[in-house]
């Protein structure tokens, strides 16, 4: 089993030839999109981590999965993590890279938590928004909390951005308690 920091190696050492290659955007959107898909087709994923299926069985499925990206290393660095069986590990390292590829491209990562999914064209106006503010690329990740009754809660930067209905009841409720003291 391999530990964190060894898990980190890999990303770190994808976010370098992607920063030789001018590519650190690109690798992170297509590592998103490959992410997702692994999710999504989680029987893909159980075949790239076995034991019982030969290498270069594995190594055909991999380039099907890179070939649409056109990225100099990709094919070759899930065709490592498959040889060493880290497939099922791929969140975690590509978690690596991308918080070295945010730092670099200095981008912001958030949570938007709302009671029922966003669109993206709503958590792009949000962004944009936030961006505005902090001056900063934001990236927001939205899940879902359904203890929120209605609105949104933000945390990026270790700040909360509070518009749930929940945080405005309780901003009111605040104000009229200092209304009376």
């Amino acid at each position: 089993m391999s530990s964190r920091a060894s898990l980190a190696n890999y990303g770190s050492a994808l976010f370098s030839l992607a920063k030789e290659d001018k590519k650190v955007e690109a690798y992170l959107s297509s590592l998103n999109e490959i992410v997702d898909f692994m999710h999504e087709h989680a029987e893909i994923a159980e075949f790239l981590q076995s034991y019982a299926i030969e290498e270069e069985d594995k190594k055909k499925i991999i380039k099907k999965l890179a070939e649409p990206y056109s990225l100099t290393h990709l094919e070759a660095f899930l065709a490592l993590l498959s040889a060493h069986h880290l497939i099922s590990k791929l969140d975690e390292v590509v978690a690596s890279y991308r918080n070295l590829a945010n730092e670099y491209l200095g981008i912001k990562e958030g949570i938007i938590y709302s009671a029922s999914p966003l669109s993206k064209e709503d958590i792009a106006r949000i962004s944009a928004l936030l961006e505005k503010d902090l001056n900063s690329k934001v990236s927001l990740t939205n899940r879902i909390e359904t203890s929120l009754l209605g609105g949104i809660r933000i945390y990026i930067d270790q700040k909360v951005y509070d518009a749930s209905v929940k945080g405005k009841l309780e901003r009111m409720r605040k104000q009229l308690l200092n209304s009376y003291n």
